[in-house]
């Protein structure tokens, strides 16, 4: 028998420290995709690097769709400004959607 998706929470990882405006938002979305996706949304953050230690979690986790991640601009701007990535952002991510503009 074919599993369905999600059968456990999904993670979704925000690049900056609790109570900043991508904090706020990932809570907020999370409520809502939750309840559509019949699972809890848990929402963890790891600041640092310019945003970079959130998207190596989200790069290296298992391609399973249980890890995702929510970034703003530094993520199309920090392969400028860091010459060694650890991640490559065009092979080892792949984009969902976006969730709010400015």
């Amino acid at each position: 028998m074919a599993q369905t998706f999600p059968d456990r929470p999904v993670k979704l990882i925000v690049p900056y420290a609790p109570g900043g405006s991508a904090d706020i938002t990932a809570r907020m979305i999370s409520e809502d995709w939750g309840k559509a996706l019949g699972q809890p949304m848990i929402v963890e953050n790891r600041a640092g690097a310019g945003g970079n230690a959130s998207v190596d979690a989200v790069a290296k986790s298992k391609p399973d769709g249980y890890t995702i991640g929510i970034h703003a601009l530094s993520l199309s701007v920090n392969p400028a400004l860091y010459p060694k990535m650890p991640f490559d952002t065009l092979k080892d991510l792949s984009p969902i959607g976006m969730v709010a503009s400015s």
